[in-house]
């Protein structure tokens, strides 16, 4: 059995055991040569499992889902003629195939680090601010804690109106009034 062989089998065994992690794809040549590395993961979504392939080029990424067999049989169509490296990472074992420059493959195993799998497609997201009741009184989010339509740009990203920034920059009128008689009062003495 050919190295290419037992990494295919090993990639089919980890997907049908569900203990497939990740495939990572490099060393991209010929159509595909302008891609730096596909990062290859199971997601679950509407219509069932899919896996998702990331194509990362140097100023993009792109995001294709696939059923389970056209991926297999994309990535066996890969190996040895547009990508020249490959790693799976299983629930405890990490493959490499590696080709050589002669095209001649070698596979290396060895035990993978433990990291939690996430097969979910809709992630936490993760905010920068934790404890936004400020952004309320200033009508930025609505009672429910989500972005107001007028607050929320096209690309998604929640923004602060200039009044808002108004409101959060100057102070208040008591305190602009109280700014304004000590202006006076020092330029009175």
């Amino acid at each position: 059995m050919s190295p290419v062989d037992v990494f295919l089998s090993n990639f089919q065994a980890s997907l049908a055991d569900e203990s497939f992690r990740k495939l990572t794809l490099g060393k991209f040549r010929g159509h595909l040569g302008g891609v730096k590395h596909v990062y290859v993961r199971s997601v679950a979504l509407k219509d069932g499992i899919r896996l998702s392939f990331v194509s990362r080029y140097p100023d993009h990424d792109l995001t294709q889902n696939h059923l389970i067999p056209d991926g297999i049989a994309m990535v066996r169509d890969w190996l040895g003629k547009a990508s020249l490296a490959a790693t799976l990472f299983t629930g405890d074992q990490r493959h490499q195939l590696l080709f050589n420059r002669h095209g001649e493959p070698s596979i290396t195993s060895g035990p993978a680090e433990p990291v939690d799998v996430q097969e979910r497609h809709d992630r936490e997201k993760s905010r920068l601010i934790r404890d936004e009741t400020f952004l309320k009184y200033l009508g930025v989010l609505d009672p429910a804690g989500k972005p107001r339509t007028q607050m929320v740009t096209n690309i998604g990203r929640s923004i602060i109106s200039s009044n808002c920034w108004r409101r959060l920059c100057e102070p208040c009128p008591t305190a602009r009034r109280s700014a304004s008689s000590i202006w006076v009062q020092e330029k009175a003495i």
